[in-house]
């Protein structure tokens, strides 16, 4: 891959990070309006018997994550003013110094989304396996794997001194492995929701006859927008592994990119609230559904299913009754 100069390629990235802000900060207006209506539709209250709901839990995401990726792009444009005004050396030194405070706060607010992102990935899943904690090991473990690097990285760029290479110091295995480690994450979790969704919709068809289309439209919005941050996470990765200096461009929006994912999530869904539409499985206070895969007899009411058996259907027919916990799931 050609080298590209470091000064033009920071500058592009202000303004494509600006772009996407722009669209990001729509996003999350919109999800956080749904979600705050959502929830005082639903009660708006504590309680002693659910003192927490995944409502309330998407709503401090939603925060957590505007104010972080807020705090990105406010530096990024912050430290463009820096290159070309206030840095006596130039603009090409001061991109090329990654040791600078303002660098590794930057940094700092970057790994925050993508944990946030990942930690609410890995939320959804859990929901819609009914809260089972098998599912979820092998994304905690790559979740972690994600934290330490990210640790490491910030404290490598503290340790980085002008003139180093940054594709062939220390920080480059961390830089890697937060990237894999990141992108295994919404691998891991996008295909085990999907297979989770298309096995209940095989079981609705065998019992019910008919095609549930409903579920596959929650499918695919999961995956549609996982596969917005998927994408840009493999760009980083192959101009990174090629030492250009592209890679500044998807490394300083990439958490711009996974915040847009996690907001479109919500504002597609919120939408179906919206509307009324019927929905049928969801992560995260999905529209209401009759559960007949579960229990003909069970009606679920918006946000809330009591599951009270589960059916499985061997290959030859027969049909296996497992008698489960009556505890409410909200999804």
């Amino acid at each position: 891959m050609g080298q590209v100069a470091l000064v033009p390629v920071n500058i592009a990235t202000v303004c494509i990070e600006s772009f996407f802000y722009g669209i990001f900060f729509v996003l999350s207006t919109v999800s956080l309006y749904l979600l705050v209506k959502r929830y005082w539709e639903l009660g708006g209250r504590l309680s002693s018997s659910q003192p927490w709901t995944p409502t309330m839990t998407f709503i401090v995401a939603n925060v957590a994550i505007f104010l972080s990726t807020t705090i990105h792009w406010i530096l990024v444009v912050i430290r463009i003013f820096m290159a070309f005004v206030t840095y006596p050396q130039g603009p090409l030194l001061f991109y090329a110094d990654i040791a600078q405070l303002s660098e590794v706060v930057l940094s700092g607010a970057l790994i925050f989304t993508l944990l946030a992102t990942d930690a609410m990935m890995i939320y959804r899943m859990w929901i819609i396996w009914g809260y089972s904690k098998h599912v979820v090991i092998i994304p905690l473990c790559t979740f972690m794997g994600l934290l330490v690097c990210g640790i490491a990285v910030l404290y490598q760029e503290t340790r980085f001194h002008m003139g180093q290479n940054i594709f062939i110091t220390d920080l480059d295995r961390w830089l890697t492995s937060d990237a894999v480690f990141t992108l295994c994450t919404n691998l891991y979790c996008t295909t085990m929701i999907a297979w989770r969704i298309w096995r209940i919709r095989r079981i609705s068809t065998q019992i019910e006859g008919h095609r549930n289309n409903n579920l596959m439209s929650v499918l695919a919005i999961i995956v549609e927008s996982s596969a917005i941050y998927t994408v840009w996470a493999i760009f980083f990765l192959v101009t990174y592994e090629a030492g250009s200096n592209l890679q500044f461009l998807p490394n300083e929006t990439i958490c711009i990119v996974s915040g847009i994912s996690f907001m479109l999530i919500n504002v597609r869904v919120g939408m179906g609230w919206e509307q009324k539409a019927p929905q049928a499985i969801s992560t995260f206070a999905a529209a209401p559904f009759t559960s007949k895969i579960l229990n003909p007899s069970v009606t679920v009411q918006p946000t809330t299913v009591y599951i009270s058996q589960a059916i499985e259907c061997d290959d030859d027919g027969s049909r296996t009754t497992t008698q489960r916990s009556s505890k409410p799931l909200e999804v």
